[in-house]
């Protein structure tokens, strides 16, 4: 028994224990060869080697690798190679298989759910919560998408989600333009910058059932010097597409930009084609024409009124007239401004979170209204700021200042307030002024204040400018709180008549582009509003009374039926305290007077101010971010055109397609 069991362990020692003498066999070559069934203990054999009476790793000879077991045990062998050598243990087919993956069970839900819904989710993401066409493959949102795609058997993707977009954007345009069809429309126009873009807005007002609606025509990106004619050419084109003739332009409302007047110049020298005399502009300088241009306009200037009313932007106006007085006081306000920048330091955190301050605003250099919030913050803890210098003798405010500060407040609070008024969505031309009027008579009642004279020169002055504008006259004839008997807020009887002849000249204009429409008829319900106080005369009625004179009692007359004589009756309409609601005025008198309500609607419906203009600029830049600066043209104005009419993406969704027959070829484009 010993001589045979020394003949095995010699066997063994020769054929495993010498790797010399061995050649490795793996799963593939044995297999291939079918010399023996594999087994991880046939292939372990090769991979080891046997020293004084040890067993050694012989797998990687370059590792040097000193495990040993003392007992030759297979699967710890096996344990070894796949944890210390996972690269030769793979070559050497040693590896675990992975488990097969077991599907993930579902438990399947009924949810409300169609095409039109899915696509409509979708679009909103991109349109209107920001996020990248390439969020329609990210992994989180595919888990959402691909079982409700594969079930409605749609397909939406980065690519395919573009043409959805591009067909919404133009449904859009396609239901503006309807709505466009028979309107005199006001235009406002504006032109900001992001990212090194330009974009030019053109914004659309009109009166539709009783209220003002807002459209977004465009935002386009410009790529070329934003010159007056290139600017013009642009504009038609838009309106070209839209079908909006010149002649259904009432007024075009812009800011002082030289090109953005320019531009609206040039629109009205093409409606002096059509044969209507320029709106008189506001600017001291004029435009130039030929001899034969300028005899066209004097021979039909008796005969037609303007066709384009150049509205200059009231929020615009009140940044120069309190430009005028700001800048005086410059030195003033950057010593106040420094002292705000020192109290940002770390030393003073403590103290304002001690105290619970707060920390004055910094101020935009292209809006006072931060300037005015900056002394405002500071005045309103002056306590805290006193305290605050006792601590720190660098940031202690003089007397001087403290008494600027509080002259600043006084002065410009009225101002202030004006600003958020004409921040409103609309604001008439009757309205803004009697706020105007508001704010100056604040200001000058403040007789102690050094600031407030010239504060309330520079808003009489900017104002004169804005009142030459026969839309603006116009307003004020159809306001009984300005046009009353005995009012003389015309300066004389030629004015009043030439207004009259300008109302004359939109009710003309009204039955010139009228189009046949079914729309329901807007509620009169609402009628008049609340009048209780009417009779009271407060000291702005007084004020009112000061510039334009008081009423006097006239009899009653009967409605008449023409419309020059229910203009005429205007003059002797009794006057109404300057809170009167003129919109729900108009609303009331729908079918009383049918043909000076869709004037007054007409007219009042006019913008005084580019604020709608200023709110597209904002969601531009929630599109148009830091993240999503490579958006191409289409793409933008795409996005744009939906988000900024939402109310009526949300109309043309249901007939976006027909979603039993052509959506599917869509959705695979």
């Amino acid at each position: 028994m010993q001589v045979i069991q020394a003949r095995r362990i010699s066997v063994i020692s020769k054929s495993v224990f010498h790797p010399q003498r061995r050649k490795t066999t793996t799963k593939s070559e044995i297999m291939a060869g079918k010399k023996r069934s594999f087994t991880y203990s046939s292939v372990i054999t090769d991979l080891i080697k046997k020293v004084d009476n040890k067993v050694y790793c012989a797998i990687d000879r370059i590792s040097g690798c000193n495990y040993h077991q003392e007992k030759y045990d297979v699967t710890n062998f096996l344990r070894h190679f796949r944890s210390q050598h996972p690269e030769e243990a793979a070559i050497h087919e040693l590896t675990r298989k992975p488990p097969a993956k077991k599907a993930r069970i579902v438990p399947k839900i009924p949810i409300p759910i169609n095409r039109q819904i899915l696509l409509e989710a979708c679009l909103k993401l991109i349109a209107l919560h920001h996020l990248p066409f390439s969020s329609m493959e990210w992994e989180g949102l595919r888990l959402l998408l691909d079982p409700i795609s594969e079930a409605l058997n749609i397909k939406i993707n980065r690519q395919n989600i573009k043409v959805h977009v591009s067909v919404a954007a133009e449904k859009i345009k396609q239901a503006i333009k309807t709505e466009l069809c028979g309107k005199l429309i006001h235009l406002a126009i504006d032109s900001a910058s992001r990212h090194s873009r330009h974009i030019l807005g053109i914004n659309v007002q009109y009166e539709k059932q009783g209220a003002v609606v807002i459209r977004t025509l465009g935002m386009i990106e410009v790529k070329q010097s934003q010159t007056a004619k290139f600017l013009k050419e642009r504009i038609l084109e838009i309106l070209e597409w839209f079908e909006v003739s010149i002649d259904q332009i009432l007024s075009v409302t812009t800011d002082n930009g030289a090109n953005m007047i320019a531009a609206d110049k040039m629109l009205q020298k093409d409606a002096e084609i059509l044969g209507m005399s320029p709106e008189t502009s506001l600017e001291d300088e004029t435009t130039t024409c030929d001899d034969k241009e300028a005899e066209l306009l004097d021979s039909l200037s008796a005969e037609f009124e303007p066709l384009l009313c150049l509205t200059r932007c009231a929020s615009h106006t009140l940044q120069l007239a309190v430009g005028d007085i700001v800048k005086k006081n410059d030195p003033n306000i950057r010593r106040i401004t420094d002292l705000v920048k020192e109290t940002r330091k770390t030393k003073y955190t403590l103290f304002f979170e001690h105290k619970q301050a707060t920390k004055a605003p910094f101020w935009c250099p292209t809006r006072w209204g931060n300037k005015y919030k900056m002394i405002e913050s500071i005045v309103q803890q002056e306590q805290f700021y006193k305290e605050l210098g006792e601590d720190y003798k660098e940031i202690d405010i003089t007397d001087d200042d403290w008494k600027f500060m509080k002259d600043f407040v006084g002065a410009f609070s009225p101002v202030h307030k004006l600003t958020m008024e004409l921040q409103l969505k609309h604001v008439t031309l009757s309205d803004f002024y009697m706020h105007w009027l508001q704010a100056i008579r604040s200001v000058e009642s403040n007789k102690s204040n050094p600031l407030c004279f010239n504060l309330a020169q520079a808003l009489k002055s900017r104002l004169k400018k804005l009142q030459e504008n026969k839309l603006f006259l116009a307003a004020l004839l159809l306001d009984p709180r300005f046009n009353f008997p005995g009012s003389n807020v015309f300066a004389s009887a030629d004015e009043r008549e030439s207004v009259q002849k300008f109302i004359l000249n939109v009710w003309d204009r009204i039955n010139k582009i009228r189009q046949p429409t079914n729309e329901p008829q807007p509620s009169t319900s609402s009628g008049v509003a609340n009048n209780s106080n009417a009779s009271k005369v407060d000291e702005m009625d007084d004020y009112i009374t000061q510039l334009f004179g008081s009423s006097e009692p006239t009899a009653s007359t009967s409605m008449a039926s023409s419309f020059q004589q229910q203009l005429h009756h205007l003059n002797i309409e009794n006057r109404q305290p300057h809170h009167y609601d003129v919109w729900n005025h108009w609303i009331a008198r729908k079918h009383s007077h049918p043909e000076l309500f869709e004037v007054s609607m007409a007219v009042l419906s006019g913008p005084s101010s580019q604020v709608s203009v200023e709110r597209s600029f904002s969601a531009l830049a929630l599109v148009l971010s830091d993240l999503r600066t490579g958006l191409s043209d289409e793409a933008l104005e795409n996005i744009l055109m939906i988000k900024l009419n939402k109310d009526i993406f949300e109309k043309i969704i249901p007939s976006m397609y027909d979603w039993k027959a052509a959506f599917n070829d869509t959705s695979e484009t």
